[in-house]
């Protein structure tokens, strides 16, 4: 993927070794893990029924902000990203329109609930879910 930055993760573990005069009695074994994308947005996604299930959660929050009421709630699709939990960019059908929705999902020892942090409404069809 030409203009992407790759990142390989690397495992540094120190083992007793040789005696190296700049490294004292220790001798450093780095070895690359799996290889990721570091820095790259996030790539579109079709939704299913795990990210239906955030939409939901975050769907009476969104009626509340609103003031109305969503007889149609369908996450349609989304993007997400990682970092000290999960951020997820969704597109959801409701009614005859559609938002946008980021919803923060924190890590699981942190036991809290799903966050709906930011919309976008009166988006489209064709409107492209970005990172906002």
């Amino acid at each position: 993927m030409s203009g992407a930055l790759h990142c390989i993760p690397t495992i540094l573990s120190i083992h007793p070794g040789r005696q190296q005069p700049e490294m004292g009695r220790w001798e450093r074994v780095v070895r690359p893990t799996t290889e990721m994308m570091c820095g790259a947005p996030p790539t579109k996604q079709l939704a299913a029924a795990e990210i239906q299930a955030i939409a939901d959660k975050v769907k009476s929050p969104l009626e509340e902000k609103e003031n109305k009421k969503f007889l149609v709630f369908n996450a349609v699709e989304f993007k997400s990203q990682g970092v000290a939990g999960r951020t997820f960019f969704t597109k959801v059908q409701m009614d005859d329109d559609f938002v946008h929705i980021q919803v923060f999902e924190s890590l699981p020892q942190e036991n809290k609930p799903v966050a709906l942090t930011s919309y976008q409404i009166h988006k489209g069809r064709q409107d492209e879910v970005t990172c906002f």
